[in-house]
């Protein structure tokens, strides 16, 4: 059902805060992505030889995580505030989000309406001067959510955020569980994907984009500069072969 007119200015205002939460998600995945990836590769290069028990506990915590957030949000759930929904949302409420509208919100920032009228006809409209976004757009959008991304969040649902009985069980017992596989470079693509389909949607309801790569502001790796667990000389008594 469409909203009616008088409904139309609250949903969209709605969007612009769903879209920031996303935002704040898809930041985040990227730190973590930048900080696991210098770690890993610090670690396999300059210690390669010796335990890497950590390095896999680290990495699966990291894996785990970057997979429950492309989850969350991909998924349209009505109780969510994240990318799937918006874009349902604006799929079922084309009226909402307007060439009009758009042109103000872009003119009440500063910037000159025939330019916003400009970006609007290039970037989101079928045909120049179409009042409502292209559905092909959104569609494609909504695709790349729910078929795109779905190795990863079955995945997700039936071995992280739930123990699917035929899955975990084949695992254990070391057979190949009926998912497909998802790798490291996958979550990194799904995260560009994400990223760059919320950024069309940041640029429409809040009038910017990000830069998704961070600027980490201080020196993070002071903590990793120095052993945090010493050698305790006594330890290789009990291996003389190592000494």
């Amino acid at each position: 059902m469409t909203a009616p007119p008088g409904q139309r200015y609250a949903l969209y205002r709605k969007w612009g805060t769903w879209i920031e939460v996303v935002r704040a998600e898809i930041v985040r995945a990227h730190l973590h992505q930048d900080l696991w990836t210098e770690i890993r590769d610090a670690v396999e290069g300059r210690h390669r030889t010796e335990d890497m028990t950590w390095l896999y506990s680290y990495s699966r915590v990291y894996g785990d995580h970057q997979m429950m957030t492309i989850r969350r949000v991909a998924e349209n759930s009505t109780t969510t505030a994240s990318l799937g929904r918006v874009l349902a949302s604006m799929r079922k409420q084309p009226l909402v989000l307007t060439r009009t509208r758009y042109m103000n919100a872009m003119g009440a920032r500063g910037a000159k309406k025939a330019d916003a009228a400009s970006e609007w006809d290039r970037r989101f409209a079928h045909t120049p001067g179409d009042e409502t976004v292209d559905p092909a757009i959104l569609e494609t959008d909504l695709k790349y959510l729910n078929e795109g991304l779905k190795p990863i969040i079955e995945r997700t649902h039936k071995t992280i955020a739930h123990l699917d009985a035929q899955i975990t069980v084949a695992i254990r017992g070391g057979r190949r569980p009926k998912l497909e596989p998802v790798t490291y470079g996958d979550l990194r693509t799904a995260l560009e994907q994400l990223g760059e389909i919320t950024n069309r949607y940041l640029s429409i309801l809040r009038g910017y984009e990000t830069a998704w790569t961070p600027a980490i502001q201080g020196d993070w790796q002071a903590p990793l500069r120095s052993s945090l667990f010493p050698n305790d000389p006594t330890f290789w008594q009990w291996y003389p072969s190592f000494t």
